[in-house]
């Protein structure tokens, strides 16, 4: 096979797309994990390519890791190439999807408040926390909560719990805790689609001294739950909720045309 051909099937397999979960999904995930880090890269367990992360710029590299928007840019490139490696290796997802598919315990609750005046939306909010954990390994296991203000979602957070350690969003920003290291990112734009900006990545050492790890990389599912069960006003009420002027201005003036009914009807002082 000449380079043309292997570039063409490398744009093949890296361009289509096919439904999570499914073994053709999985078969396809391996193929293209392969194609963006390295032959036989699906075979690296997530583990064993934590323990021998290292990463050694030559000259060329650290020059360009100190250009400001460029060296920010390579940070969090970096960073979301190593969270792909050691907490979504092909194989290993398609481990745990099957162990989930198996036997699974689902935990979930939901709160919705709406109150509407005169035709006018004065409270319109909803949310909703889940977990999954698979039954056989509690180190396996997905979280997430939501919450929506008028249909806007105004926090959305998620935790993915795997045999590397455990993987975490809130809104845009990453992070990602496994025995040997710490990755966190955050992403941010590109000037005119061309010059990157505000870009972050970080990853530190997570072995503490004398062994073991600084930060614990793998989650009690049970505390996760308990958070999300034990919540009594899961319907968070964000800031936007409060500034949001014209709906407290409907509120007042309602109020006050209640307040004159119940004075004429005897009800108020």
């Amino acid at each position: 096979m000449n380079w043309l051909e292997k570039l063409k099937n490398k744009k093949k397999v890296m361009s289509r797309t096919s439904f999570g979960g499914t073994d053709d999904y999985y078969d396809w995930r391996e193929k293209s994990f392969d194609y963006q880090y390295g032959k036989g890269a699906h075979k690296t367990s997530g583990l064993d390519y934590a323990k021998g992360y290292d990463y050694k710029p030559n000259v060329l590299e650290k020059f360009l890791d100190k250009v400001p928007g460029v060296g920010g840019y390579r940070d969090y490139k970096r960073v979301k190439g190593y969270q792909d490696r050691v907490h979504f290796n092909p194989q290993e997802s398609r481990a745990s999807e099957k162990a989930m598919q198996r036997s699974v315990n689902v935990s979930g609750k939901s709160m919705g408040n709406y109150s509407e005046i005169n035709d006018t939306i004065t409270d319109n909010r909803f949310s909703s926390g889940t977990i999954s954990v698979a039954t056989e390994d509690p180190r396996l296991f997905s979280s997430s909560l939501m919450t929506e203000n008028k249909d806007y979602v105004g926090v959305e957070s998620s935790i993915h719990g795997g045999k590397s350690g455990h993987y975490a969003e809130d809104g845009w920003k990453t992070r990602a805790i496994d025995p040997y290291n710490i990755a966190t990112s955050e992403p941010g734009s590109k000037i005119l689609g061309l010059f990157p900006s505000g870009y972050k990545g970080k990853i530190t050492s997570n072995v503490a001294e004398g062994g073991g790890s600084k930060l614990d990389p793998y989650i009690n599912p049970e505390s996760l739950k308990s958070q999300i069960m034990g919540n009594k006003n899961l319907a968070l009420t964000t800031k936007g909720f409060y500034e949001d002027k014209e709906v407290w201005d409907v509120k007042k003036g309602m109020n006050k045309v209640i307040g004159a009914s119940n004075k004429r009807r005897g009800y108020a002082e």
